[in-house]
């Protein structure tokens, strides 16, 4: 989608952290260290061999491990968004995004977007027929309707500035920075933990990248190196229960930087009225 369109999506705030592929998995140096103080062969350049091959074993080792639990956690989401997609009924979700950055952009109508919000979001899926729906409301924390778009019939249609357009069908809600290869992670964590609630697969990716300066967004004197995200999964169902963010500053210390959590998912058989009078609503402008 372009820009007019692409703040309505639940992943608004999610892409709030600007993180791209120029990250790169990072290895334990004093792995490397130890292994070079071992080696007693008289040749410096059969010593330097064996510690480059050392290092490069261990840095395979540590992209094996993020490959692997990637793959675990994008199963357990796949089987939540299966188990969505093979439903007669509408997908209902609420989700809260509670960011301590405010630098999420700037809707269509020019108004920014708040740094606290709720998305709510009435999904259809296609289900193979092209008969996706969507209707998208963005609530700020006063309960205050902030933004309204819709899509049917082909074309998604944001209420904000009264324009249409036609585009892709919506999809299931994810997160693109748990989608492989998007973000290089140093090292990933499973934990599981269970209670008299169910059990859940707590996920924390480390991360790191070059200094980026926040000083032109308002932000003045806050320079990240890195983070870590935590994502809390539903072992039974697969859903993503909550997401949150911790910048690692360049003086290192840490920073919370936002978190987001599923206030409400539920199947229901239909939409409310008012709900379904925004999905017929039509607007004035096409700008295809």
């Amino acid at each position: 989608m372009t820009s007019r369109f692409q703040y309505i999506l639940a992943g608004a705030g999610i892409t709030l952290l600007a993180i791209t592929a120029t990250l790169v998995i990072g290895y334990k140096s004093t792995q490397a260290s130890n292994t070079a103080a071992t080696i007693t062969s008289e040749n410096p350049e059969e010593s330097s061999n064996s510690v480059t091959a050392s290092s490069l074993v261990n840095f395979q080792e540590q992209a094996d491990d993020v490959t692997d639990l990637l793959s675990e956690r994008n199963q357990l989401v796949a089987k939540w968004q299966s188990s969505v997609k093979t439903q007669s009924g509408w997908l209902h979700m609420k989700i809260l995004y509670d960011r301590e950055f405010d630098s999420g952009g700037i809707l269509p109508n020019g108004h920014p977007i708040p740094q606290d919000y709720i998305s709510e979001i009435w999904y259809k899926p296609d289900n193979g027929d092209a008969t996706a729906q969507m209707v998208n409301l963005m609530w700020d924390i006063e309960g205050n309707l902030v933004q309204v778009a819709t899509y049917r019939d082909g074309y998604w249609r944001n209420f904000s500035d009264n324009s249409k357009m036609v585009d892709i069908p919506p999809t299931l809600p994810q997160d693109d920075r748990f989608v492989a290869g998007n973000v290089a992670y140093n090292k990933i964590i499973r934990e599981d933990i269970s209670s008299d609630k169910g059990s859940t697969a707590v996920f924390t990716y480390h991360y790191s990248h070059p200094a980026i300066s926040y000083d032109n967004t308002g932000f003045e004197g806050i320079t990240i190196k890195g983070g870590i995200i935590q994502e809390t999964i539903d072992i039974a169902t697969g859903q993503t229960l909550k997401v949150t963010t911790t910048f690692q500053m360049t003086d290192g210390s840490k920073r919370l930087a936002d978190e987001y959590t599923y206030l409400l998912t539920e199947i229901v058989d239909d939409v409310p009225a008012n709900v379904f009078e925004y999905l017929e609503k039509e607007v004035d402008y096409d700008n295809q």
